[in-house]
């Protein structure tokens, strides 16, 4: 079980082993004090901008803080955010080792007593991100547009000679990989879906993985305002329904063309009028 904020022995934490891997040594705690917030106006770090993509970077400035840990961060490791006021001691401390990632956050993570984040909505939307992050699920892009080439990353540590591309459409592509290659390229794919990569060898175990979609104007469901008819169709050329019914008779219209008959009929009556009338004008006697 993992220890509270309030239980946490700073000499485990201290430990040359430990030090190996965290960003930073515990110092102190610092006694209760109100009005404290993380500042994140300046940072451009990879996590908070995926924060900030989420709407959730304003939240976690906002967030009070009453108590933290000073913490001396290690000479390799990255300040990602500080505390706002006069203490500025480090917020979020990250250190890169090798291709991982270690975030400390010298607040806690799971007593309310120490800020507003723990128990809040935020603290799901933090925790979330910050996992893809140190996963780093963020950097590795999974979906493309149809018709663009694709860039497959490999394992260094694994020498891998040829894959097998597993198509959506049921048809598979075997791909050569040339020696010491970082990544490799996946051209003219043009069937929409998901895309699944094996190595040919068993014993190496590479799966990865990608979708090809739609470029995303496709699939904008926004409606057309008549200026955009216009300018689509032509002004006149195209008819607006309203209501099922008024469909149904567009494309009743559309298919049989109109009924004329009743048109004729009176055409004709109004010929056969205009004829006696012309005939009685014309052939009157002086008698008449």
């Amino acid at each position: 079980r993992n220890p509270r904020s309030d239980q946490i022995n700073p000499v485990a934490y201290n430990t040359a082993v430990a030090q190996t891997v965290l960003p930073a040594e515990l110092v102190a705690t610092l006694p209760p004090e109100s009005g404290l917030s993380i500042d994140l106006r300046n940072s451009q770090h990879g996590l908070l901008k995926r924060l900030e993509e989420a709407g959730a970077l304003s939240e976690l400035g906002a967030a009070e803080i009453s108590r933290l840990w000073k913490v001396a961060p290690q000479e390799s490791a990255i300040i990602v955010a500080r505390y706002e006021g006069r203490l500025e001691l480090p917020a979020l401390v990250e250190r890169r080792i090798g291709r991982g990632r270690v975030m400390m956050m010298t607040t806690s993570v799971d007593d309310p007593k120490w800020n507003d984040i723990v128990g809040s909505a935020l603290s799901f939307v933090f925790s979330d991100q910050l996992t893809q992050y140190l996963s780093q699920q963020t950097s590795l892009a999974c979906n493309f547009q149809v018709g663009n080439e694709v860039l497959v990353p490999l394992d260094r540590d694994q020498n891998l000679r040829k894959v097998v591309v597993r198509m959506p459409d049921f048809k598979q592509h075997f791909q050569e990989i040339p020696d010491d290659a970082k990544a490799f390229r996946i051209r003219d794919l043009t069937a929409l879906g998901s895309y699944q990569v094996d190595s040919t060898e068993g014993n190496l175990g590479f799966h990865s993985g990608f979708s090809i979609n739609l470029p995303a104007g496709e699939s904008d469901l926004r409606r057309l305002e008549p200026k955009d008819l216009d300018d689509l169709l032509g002004e006149g050329r195209y008819s607006m329904s309203r209501d099922p019914g008024s469909l149904e008779r567009n494309v009743q219209t559309g298919r049989l063309g109109r009924e004329i008959y009743g048109f004729l009929i009176g055409l004709l009556v109004c010929v056969f009028a205009l004829e006696q009338l012309t005939a009685t004008w014309f052939y009157r006697t002086e008698n008449a």
